[in-house]
Parts: structure tokens; sequence; C-alpha cells
């Protein structure tokens, strides 16, 4: 499955060098409705399920990717506003989860059944919801273990691999960096793509005259 992440150019590019992505904690995420998908009739329920979050967040990373890298306002909100690179790989679909968008946030059953037993359903819910207004990013999560993820200057890092492997690397609009500087980052294999705007729509596009390559 195809897979996209979007990111300024100085992070995408110390990504390519050190071949690897970093792992994101669900409290450190830019919504405060992270795992938050449940609404509860009391302090006591609420504060019970923060202190869930919170050990869950201790113990799980997310790597978060979009299904598409057209959509412009994905470049602007995530690639320095075009200015940034769009790195493309292709994910094992067995680890990936899609993300589902909803409206409201539901009631939970019981919070006690849900820490003792464990309800996976439930977890998956709360891993992978989120407010119906974030459905443009169409994301796709890959979940991860921080005890089996690298440690490095307090952050947890996935390497590539062969079920995350980079496939191509797209240049923002805007981005100033030429596919020669991105190259020396890159194995051969991976596709290196001119990104720019589209004639007919509002759609980023892939640049197929050469000679406005960069």
């Amino acid at each position: 499955m195809l897979l996209y992440k979007f990111y300024r150019l100085e992070t995408a590019l110390k990504n390519l060098e050190s071949k690897r992505l970093k792992l994101s904690l669900i409290t450190e995420l830019n919504d405060p409705f992270e795992f938050e998908p449940y609404s509860f009739s009391n302090k006591q329920e609420r504060m019970l399920w923060s202190k869930c979050r919170e050990k869950i967040s201790s113990m799980i990373g997310l790597m978060s990717f979009c299904e598409v890298w057209n959509n412009p306002l994905l470049w602007s909100h995530y690639a320095d506003n075009h200015k940034g690179l769009c790195l493309g790989f292709e994910v094992d679909s067995s680890l990936s989860e899609k993300v589902r968008y909803f409206r409201y946030r539901s009631p939970l059953d019981s919070i006690q059944s849900f820490i003792v037993k464990r309800d996976e359903q439930a977890m998956r819910h709360a891993l992978t919801a989120k407010f119906s207004h974030w459905k443009y990013e169409r994301e796709q999560r890959v979940f991860s273990s921080l005890d089996e993820a690298v440690l490095s200057d307090g952050m947890y890092f996935e390497p590539f691999s062969d079920s995350i492997k980079l496939v191509s690397v797209f240049i923002g609009v805007r981005a100033s960096i030429s596919s020669e500087e991105i190259r020396k980052f890159v194995s051969p294999n991976v596709k290196i793509v001119t990104a720019r705007q589209a004639f007919r729509s509002f759609l980023i596009c892939k640049q197929k005259d050469t000679s406005l390559m960069k």
C-alpha cells in the first residue's frame, strides 16, 4: 500500500539521511482529542480515562501517513507551505490502521470493563477515531511498541525497512532543493518527482516537462 508523509525540508532531509521515521506519542500529537473519542458522565470516569491515556502513550508510538500526496492542504499544513517534501512509502497493509472520522464523541459502556478486560475493539476505536473535520487528511496509522523502537535524544524512531519502504520523494511546488541534492540521500531505485499545480483543478500533480523538473 502506498502511503505518504509530509515534512518541512530540513526534517525530511534528516529522515532521509538517517533512514528512519519519528514515532509520535499520543499525548504529543497536534490534536488534543487524540485517544479521547468517548464522552463520560462524571469527573471520576474522566480522570480514570486520562490516566489510561497517559499509560498507553508511554507504551505505544505511532506514525501517521496520508493516502494521497496531491492535496494542497496537506502540503500547506505539513510541508511548510509547499516548501518541503513529501515522502512516499510502500507500507505493509497488515501494519496500517485506517483512521475513522466522527462528528460526535460516543459513550463507553464501562471504563472499568475496558481497563480490566482490555477491550480490543474499544481500544482500536480510541486509537483511530478523530473529529470529522480532519477527514481531508485521509490518514492511516502504523503503531509500534516503544520498547522495540530506537531511542535517540529522548525521541523514538522506526527505521526504514521492507515493511515501511521508501519508494518516492516529491519536491514541493515552492521547494528550493534540486533532485540532485536529494539523490545524495536515497538509493537509485527511489523515484524523485517534481510537484506542480494542476492546470484544470486545485490539486497538485507531477511535472512531466523535463525542462521544468527540479
